[in-house]
């Protein structure tokens, strides 16, 4: 009973943390000129592989231990969290070596620049290039879940299918939120 309880506060915890981490690689793109500094960059690449090991943990929640290519997964996943962990250390290193004061420093946005891109989201351009986006997301990831699993038409867990292509798109939204100017067509900004 007590093993029961545990697991359940575990997995309401972990739950919990992964929307954290998304809630805070939405607001620091939005937010933050991370794209700007080594640290930046390398902060945000962490907290999305912390994303990706929540969906991992997640996915093996939902769908039980054994989904298609969990091996793969399960490696591409911890090996894309060591690197990036590295990175971010080898990044306040570097800092420290060359002198500055504050290494991690990060500076926030512009309030003029951060009303424009609050305000991107409620363009007809942002929400037409996030659908497209959302809707090629979940047909690549419907494609590749179906064609992976090499079974015919009637053996197909379509309900899985769903809900890992499902998750993929919010994913997919939540960044295009994160990045407006650039869905709403204002591609120049970021190249």
């Amino acid at each position: 009973m007590l093993d029961d309880t545990l697991n359940l506060i575990g997995d309401i915890e972990i739950f919990i943390a992964g929307g954290g981490a998304i809630v805070f690689a939405v607001s620091y793109a939005t937010f933050f000129r991370w794209r700007k500094t080594a640290a930046g960059r390398a902060l945000m690449y962490f907290v999305l592989s912390l994303v990706a090991l929540f969906i991992l943990n997640a996915l093996g929640r939902w769908t039980g231990s054994d989904y298609p290519f969990r091996e793969y997964i399960r490696f591409g996943t911890y090996s894309v969290l060591v690197f990036t962990i590295w990175r971010l250390v080898w990044v306040l290193w570097q800092g420290w070596r060359v002198g500055k004061e504050r290494p991690l420093d990060i500076p926030s946005r512009q309030r003029g620049k951060q009303e424009k891109e609050q305000q991107m989201i409620w363009t007809k351009a942002f929400w037409k290039g996030a659908a497209e986006r959302g809707i090629k997301t979940f047909a690549a990831t419907s494609a590749a879940l179906l064609g992976a699993n090499g079974i015919g038409l009637l053996d197909v867990d379509f309900a899985q299918v769903g809900s890992v292509a499902g998750l993929a798109t919010l994913v997919s939204v939540l960044i295009a939120i994160g990045n407006a100017d650039f869905t709403a067509g204002e591609s120049g900004k970021h190249l």
